[in-house]
């Protein structure tokens, strides 16, 4: 065993060091301040590895499995470059709930496909918790209500999103949940997603699909959308190989709120469908492929640089 004071917050428990995995078993100390003598007691010098400094976790360690924790400590498992695979389990006696700030972050996956699976426990996830992580396919389950601000921006491989929303609309993402996630093509959230927040997929400009094939389809579940929410998106082409698709907004009459510059410089849109009066400035600002776009018949005022 070895346990592992995180430089900034927690100490944890890890079983295999020195072979290719390592399992959290028994989570119990938490979190704990940062005194010299905390640190002195729970690690001993004898049991630290050098292999990476900021970790006191050998560089070998490939695949780790995370069970009967609570919770994931903020920045538990940041800036490690060699592993292939993280598994989160909700088995022993104790379930996990929460994923602290930066939990993931700048997390460099090497394994084809890799696929982040929140287990259906989780009901909070915090800041930056993947940011710069290299995983394609993240579901989101029903259990959770929260997610905090950035909680995903700039995972430049993710390409499929799942967010299973609960069916009480109490659901809530943080701002700039997506942004700059350059590859993501596919978003779909089954179960009412009442407010999307300001920047959340902010130059996701690889954009496909959201709620619809080729197209941007805002649920009627959905009453705001904040500001930038979809500006760059979808925007630039790719490559020769990839070039997005979804050129078509549909925008809902249950929408009562429309932030600032909200689909601003989403140059390939080219067919829009608002059905709502209520409209953002500069909601289409730049939008440069637009073609063709229907307004509600009630629409009675068009906002500055709309």
């Amino acid at each position: 065993y070895i346990l592992y004071r995180n430089p900034y917050y927690a100490v944890t428990q890890y079983y295999g060091v020195g072979t290719s995995d390592a399992q959290i078993v028994n989570q119990t100390f938490n979190v704990h301040n940062n005194s010299e003598s905390v640190y002195e007691y729970l690690v001993t010098p004898s049991l630290v590895k050098t292999n990476d400094s900021s970790r006191g976790m050998p560089s070998t360690i490939k695949n780790i499995t995370i069970t009967d924790a609570t919770n994931i400590p903020n920045g538990a498992f940041s800036n490690l470059k060699n592993i292939e695979t993280i598994t989160l389990a909700s088995t022993g006696s104790n379930v996990l709930t929460t994923i602290n700030s930066g939990a993931f972050y700048n997390l460099r996956l090497t394994s084809i496909q890799p696929t982040l699976v929140i287990p259906e426990s989780v009901t909070t996830i915090g800041t930056f918790v993947t940011t710069l992580s290299d995983y394609e396919i993240l579901t989101l389950p029903t259990t959770v209500t929260t997610v905090g601000d950035h909680a995903f921006e700039n995972s430049d491989k993710l390409v499929t999103v799942t967010i299973n929303a609960k069916e009480d609309g109490s659901t809530k993402l943080g701002a700039y949940m997506f942004k700059d996630c350059d590859l993501l093509a596919t978003v779909t959230h089954n179960g009412p997603i009442v407010n999307i927040p300001k920047y959340s997929f902010y130059d996701c400009y690889a954009l496909t699909s959201f709620n619809a094939e080729n197209q941007i389809r805002i649920l009627a579940t959905t009453k705001t959308i904040g500001e930038y929410a979809f500006s760059f998106t979808p925007a630039l082409v790719l490559d020769g190989t990839k070039t997005p698709q979804a050129t078509s907004l549909m925008v809902p009459s249950t929408i009562t709120s429309i932030g600032n510059n909200a689909f601003a410089y989403a140059i390939k849109l080219s067919d829009v469908t608002v059905s709502t009066t209520n409209l953002g400035v500069f909601m289409f600002k730049g939008c440069i492929g637009l073609k063709n776009y229907t307004l509600a018949t009630a629409t009675e005022t068009i906002p500055i640089g709309c």
